[in-house]
């Protein structure tokens, strides 16, 4: 054989293998569309262990990437957001990622004064035949600000915990409306259209003890 033949032979099994090796690294990835209501600007990271990867890629828009396999997180950069890392891990397969953070407790509170009148009336207009038995504490927004939910405390003897009743209220095209009427325990049986993560933090609002 010719040294020619031998070259060439040497060529085509290094481009083989150089061949296969990309193939599989090309194979390693899945694709990851990042699905946006909103332009909310994230920071997307790889977590190995307790690490995070030294250089995150950046989102901003609804987008398609490319990740090998592993856990990864995406947490919004605006600090008016809630910093809560939304997790998601790659195995082998294309999958879809929401990234639709809530506001951060913080700017929530700031929008609050803005809404709470509004939201009072609503309240004393829809329970003003037995408002007078209860004692309306001041609840919180939640989400985006679409959201809010408030204790109603039946009043008994100082001494006595009256029931509290939890209800929440949603802000449809700028106006304010009840959406679960006051109740001990809300269920997502009941309220399937409601995220989860709203009626369980409602569900945790305590009302006001010894109220007479």
């Amino acid at each position: 054989m010719s040294r020619f033949k031998i070259i060439f032979l040497l060529f085509v099994m290094v481009s083989i293998v150089v061949g296969i090796f990309i193939f599989l690294h090309i194979a390693s990835f899945s694709s990851v569309s990042f699905i946006l209501k909103e332009p909310v600007v994230g920071s997307v990271y790889k977590v190995v262990g307790d690490k995070k990867e030294q250089q995150p890629q950046t989102i901003g828009s609804s987008v398609i990437l490319q990740y090998q396999n592993g856990d990864y997180c995406v947490v919004p950069t605006d600090k008016k957001y809630s910093q809560t890392p939304i997790c998601f891990t790659v195995n082998d397969k294309d999958m879809s990622v929401d990234f639709n953070p809530n506001y951060s407790k913080y700017y929530l509170s700031e929008l609050l004064p803005s809404e709470i009148g509004s939201i009072n009336v609503i309240i004393q207009e829809q329970y003003k035949d037995v408002i007078d038995n209860f004692v309306l504490k001041q609840g919180a927004l939640l989400g985006l600000g679409e959201w809010y939910g408030g204790t109603l405390t039946q009043k008994v003897a100082r001494s006595d915990q009256g029931d509290v009743y939890r209800f929440l209220l949603k802000k449809t095209n700028g106006a304010w409306g009840i959406v679960a009427y006051p109740q001990i325990v809300f269920s997502k049986f009941d309220y399937p259209s409601v995220p989860f993560t709203v009626l369980d933090t409602v569900n945790r609002f305590a009302g006001i003890q010894g109220s007479s």
